[in-house]
């Protein structure tokens, strides 16, 4: 493992993690367990995947992706790395489970390897299964936890592993790589509103290159919520809060999200924290909310999400909510 190639990963930003991350492997000296904590789409999975790839990888220069081991692990089948990504929630079944194939150790690689993510889908019994698994690590076995937010899981948990926190890649960085894409250039127009939405997590920005439907959705979203907020009328507010209150929760959720992301992005505006500012926000619009009220307006926005939910009347909570911001 003495070259270890870097441009490999094809990762937008972290790279103060991935430098981290490439000494532990040359140290060789690899803890049994690490948490990687940072938003959805920003990049944990990708990063965790290819430090896996680096450890399993049988060549000199790390990853080659030609041996074995390598070609393996593009195909999904590796015996000795186990991957639990899918599904809602993750049952004590499932961890004794994982307990007993790390038990039995690894096959044809120096480690035995799982990337266990969004551990906050774990239930309380499979949690505490999950603190006895890191508490009696079994021979060269190596443990990754991704979460959306380690400050909401058991401390114990987050004690037992080496923690690493994954933060939004600077914008430049994140337009730079898009803006020549596969070789095909994205207007820029186009480009921009993208960024604004994904909240600098190149994963989003992926899933709305590939899906131009759900980026226009989002722009009704907006549009309508920008008509609302200008609205002095309370009881046509209150009839669209009726007409949003129809929708199921799941919807009203993602609806929330966009409602935080219009407010985000007016804030990195104000703060000109992103170009071309004036050609996405109107200078009315800037005028209109100060940081303060911005920081409130978020701070509603996730509470009403929270709210969502538990067994709340949807139409008095989106009623509270449009009177507040």
């Amino acid at each position: 493992m003495d070259n270890f190639d870097l441009k490999k990963w094809s990762i937008i930003g972290h790279q103060k993690v991935i430098s981290t991350l490439r000494n532990i492997i040359l140290n060789q000296r690899i803890p049994h367990a690490f948490l990687f904590s940072g938003a959805s789409g920003i990049g944990k999975t990708l990063v965790a995947q290819n430090f896996i790839n680096s450890i399993q990888c049988l060549s000199k220069a790390c990853p080659c992706g030609v041996c074995n081991s390598c070609k393996s692990i593009k195909n999904n089948t590796h015996p000795d790395i186990i991957y639990y990504d899918e599904g809602e929630s993750l049952k004590i079944k499932d961890i004794r489970k994982l307990k007993h194939s790390l038990s039995l150790g690894s096959s044809v690689s120096p480690y035995k390897i799982c990337l266990l993510g969004r551990i906050e889908r774990l239930t309380i019994e499979a949690t505490n299964a999950l603190l006895k698994v890191l508490e009696e690590p079994s021979g060269k076995t190596i443990i990754i936890l991704t979460t959306e937010n380690h400050e909401k899981l058991l401390p114990t948990i987050v004690s037992r592993c080496v923690l690493f926190n994954f933060l939004p890649p600077a914008y430049q960085e994140i337009r730079n790589y898009f803006s020549t894409y596969k070789t095909k250039k994205i207007e820029s127009d186009l480009l921009e509103r993208i960024i604004l939405n994904s909240g600098n997590r190149p994963g989003i920005i992926f899933k709305y290159l590939g899906n131009k439907d759900k980026l226009e959705e989002i722009k009704n979203i907006e549009e309508s919520f920008e008509k609302m907020l200008s609205n002095d009328n309370s009881y046509k507010k209150f009839d669209q809060a009726t007409n949003l209150a129809k929708k199921e929760k799941f919807e009203l959720k993602e609806i929330f999200e966009v409602w935080k992301s219009y407010f985000r992005n007016i804030m990195f505006c104000k703060l000109e924290l992103m170009q071309a500012k004036k050609n996405i926000f109107p200078e009315a619009t800037l005028k209109r909310y100060s940081l303060q009220k911005i920081s409130k307006n978020i701070s509603e926005i996730n509470k009403a999400s929270i709210l969502l939910s538990k067994n709340i009347n949807k139409k008095l909570l989106i009623e509270n909510l449009v009177t507040n911001l």
